[in-house]
């Protein structure tokens, strides 16, 4: 059995530096397909449970027919779900409560991609309680958490270097968004755009190799139709551009005023007691779906309803708002759901409208309603995520027509540069990121330097302890290495040169020491540890915090000090100026007579 436990210890630490260097494609592309399928059916299991639940209370048993319930239970049940999710949550410690989106770009930020399982477990329940109950939010911020969490949970147990972490946790953000909407490039998109906030040719394959892997599962149960049932569309005329133009410039404000609206509710509230700002949230939403029942759960049945041209202009409007200040009411307040499917509701209802009043003005030659409609919901979707190239690429997905590429491109542009040049308005996600006091940008060396593993810089070294200097075997053990490892004992390790380990040895035979006495050793010490997980951030900043001249590396399917290696803070340094000078010259190519071809030919990225 130990021998087994051996084997199996000294493939996942292959693995691991496998994936830490450029030939990891195939191995890391192998668990991105896993990472896409886990999270495909979690993302099976999610929707049946709410579908289900719903189908249980819900009139005619069908899911989302929350418009066929009474007034007096539309008001009940969003109050009786709050007070449930503020029951639950006094009970979860500060930091199990984080749930979202924001949360997981939180934790890439400042926590390695580390998601914990206990805040994913609260974020299952909570967004099923939540969107049941009828809160008016959407099932997609927390799969986008869920997703990423289970990559994370994987890449964590396959013991991978945080680099590769990163990666996967892309993986399982791309995959949760391509199996909540059926649209695999959109979520490969969005996870670059939105989450990673980076665009590396490294990771786009494992990405789409789990985007594909998680919407393969979700067809397998659901089929292959998309999130909306959308009608063949197109635009009729380019006379239409200026109401094209129009949804951009509509969308826009209502897109600032949604954003505005959340951040003044979370700021308004941020000191007040779980239980009765929740219960607000519930009260919000039960007194508006007194009057506007559409606005309770996820919605997609009303854009369905929309599509089929059943609806009127005052209701547009009407829902517009409803749906604005529910949402903005719940995601303020901190229901524990998402906030991408609401914006979808409110892009549509809104472009609808506009293309509703175009047809007063160009008669039978307009567009039908639904174009605008669709066009609506990207413009929406991208000027509350800051997300114009993901949003583009949905509605090209969802209605599977390349002629929406170009009003989609002019109407989405507008919108977001309404909301973030002409208002200065950051996306929902980096506004709910501010109002916490963080931040999810970060240097381009930063982000380099998370990029590559501690073991891109490390030396192998042979791991000797204090005790077994006696022993035959020494020269075996050490074999080729210029380093030695010594373990002290007390626990401190020294790096000793193959040349001054021998010189130990030497005063052991000749009888100047013995084990179990102390031995003249060098001065040199390297008293920091450093996990084979890292990445050369870590490494930077540890030897930045220190003055240890090594980092000894430990491997991490370890308890002890297993040691596999040094890594050289001279080599450290090196290594950052060396990239530091070129991101100066890249940045300044006038300064270095601009940029070396054959340099740049030799970046890793």
């Amino acid at each position: 059995m130990n021998r087994a436990q051996e084997r199996v210890r000294r493939y996942f630490d292959g693995l691991g530096f496998s994936l830490a260097t450029l030939d990891s494609g195939p191995k890391r592309s192998l668990i991105a397909i896993i990472c896409g399928l886990v999270t495909g059916m979690l993302m099976v299991v999610f929707r049946l449970v709410i579908e289900g639940l719903q189908a249980l209370f819900l009139p005619g048993h069908a899911p989302e027919n929350y418009e066929g319930l009474s007034a007096w239970a539309c008001l009940l049940l969003p109050v009786a779900g709050a007070l449930v999710i503020a029951w639950i949550v006094r009970k979860l410690r500060p930091e199990t409560r984080q749930t979202g989106v924001v949360h997981v770009m939180e934790r890439l930020s400042y926590h390695r991609a580390q998601l914990p399982l206990r805040n994913a477990v609260w974020q299952f329940f909570g967004a099923i309680l939540a969107i049941v109950s009828g809160q008016s939010v959407g099932r997609e911020g927390p799969s986008i958490h869920l997703g990423a969490a289970c990559s994370g949970l994987i890449s964590e147990y396959l013991k991978l270097p945080r680099s590769s972490q990163r990666v996967l946790v892309s993986c399982g953000v791309a995959a949760a968004i391509a199996a909540s909407f059926n649209t695999p490039l959109a979520g490969v998109v969005l996870s670059m755009e939105v989450i990673m906030a980076e665009y590396t040719v490294s990771s786009f394959v494992p990405v789409i190799l789990a985007a594909v892997s998680a919407t393969a599962v979700m067809q397998l149960f659901f089929g292959a139709a998309p999130a909306f049932h959308v009608p063949a569309v197109h635009l009729q005329s380019l006379r239409e551009l200026p109401s094209i133009l129009a949804v951009g410039l509509v969308i826009g404000v209502i897109a600032v005023a949604f954003i505005r609206l959340i951040r003044f509710l979370s700021r308004a509230t941020d000191g007040v007691a779980l239980m009765p700002r929740l219960t607000l949230a519930g009260v919000v939403t039960g007194l508006i779906a007194i009057g506007v029942p559409e606005v309770m759960g996820v919605g997609y049945d009303t854009v369905d309803q929309m599509f089929s041209g059943s609806v009127a202009l005052e209701f547009l409007c009407l829902l517009v708002l409803a749906k604005l200040v529910a949402t903005a009411g719940a995601i303020g307040f901190g229901i524990p759901a998402g906030v991408i499917g609401p914006t979808l509701i409110i892009g549509a209802a809104a472009g609808m409208a506009v293309g509703m009043f175009s047809q007063h003005i160009w008669f039978e030659t307009a567009s039908s309603p639904d174009f605008y409609a669709v066009i609506g919901m990207g413009s929406m979707m991208a000027a509350t995520l800051q997300a114009p190239l993901a949003a583009l690429t949905a509605i090209v997905e969802l209605t599977a027509n390349p002629h929406i590429i170009m009003p989609g491109m002019l109407a989405i542009v507008t919108a977001v540069m309404i909301s973030r040049d002409g208002f200065r308005c950051p996306s929902v996600f980096q506004m709910l990121l501010e109002v916490r006091g963080l931040t999810h940008e970060a240097h381009p060396l930063t982000r380099y330097l998370q990029s590559i593993p501690v073991n891109r810089l490390m030396e192998p070294a042979a791991h000797i302890r204090y005790s077994e200097i006696g022993g035959n075997d020494i020269g075996e053990r050490i074999g080729d290495n210029a380093w030695v490892i010594l373990e002290g004992p007390k626990g401190e390790a020294l790096v000793l040169t193959r040349e001054e380990f021998g010189a130990v040895l030497s005063d052991a035979h000749r009888g100047t020491g013995a084990p179990a006495e102390p031995l003249p050793l060098p001065a040199k010490t390297a008293s920091e540890r450093i996990m084979l997980q890292a990445d050369l951030l870590e490494a930077s900043e540890l030897v930045a915090q220190s003055d240890a001249d090594f980092l000894c590396v430990v491997r991490a399917s370890t308890q002890g000090g297993d040691y596999c290696g040094i890594v050289r803070r001279a080599a450290i340094e090196a290594y950052y100026r060396d990239q530091t000078g070129r991101d100066h010259a890249e940045r300044n190519p006038s300064a270095s007579g601009g940029p070396d071809p054959s340099e740049s030919s030799q970046d890793v990225r």
